[in-house]
């Protein structure tokens, strides 16, 4: 769980977690950016398949859950949306891409807590 942002990161619940294994399956058919999956489409699936409402937040949260227990190696996203990758560089750079944003994260938390210390 997220401070700050409790309401919408807080641990999957019981309807969440056995959504897992039907996230689990589709998403193993997205292999390759043509094939991505977006969030929109997740939720709209879900609630037409089995009358579940989703946020997008909460889609993140099962998906993070997916990728931190390697339930679907290789899960990427990108603005297309989420799909498993066998591409060696497009997972690189997605590395990449994760370590710079949470550069970014941890600089601007260094300048908040500086600002704090002048108060």
């Amino acid at each position: 769980m997220i401070t700050n942002f409790e309401n919408i990161t807080f641990e999957l619940n019981e309807v969440e977690q056995k959504l897992i294994p039907i996230f689990v399956k589709a998403l193993e058919l997205k292999v390759g950016k043509s094939n991505a999956i977006t969030n929109s489409e997740i939720i709209k699936g879900i609630k037409k398949a089995y009358g579940i409402r989703l946020t997008g937040a909460r889609v993140r949260k099962i998906i993070q859950y997916i990728r931190i227990t390697g339930k679907v190696e290789r899960l990427i996203a990108s603005s297309k949306g989420y799909y498993i990758s066998n591409d060696t560089q497009e997972l690189k750079d997605y590395i990449e891409s994760l370590m710079q944003r949470a550069e970014q994260i941890e600089l601007l938390a260094k300048q908040i807590e500086y600002q704090k210390n002048k108060l």
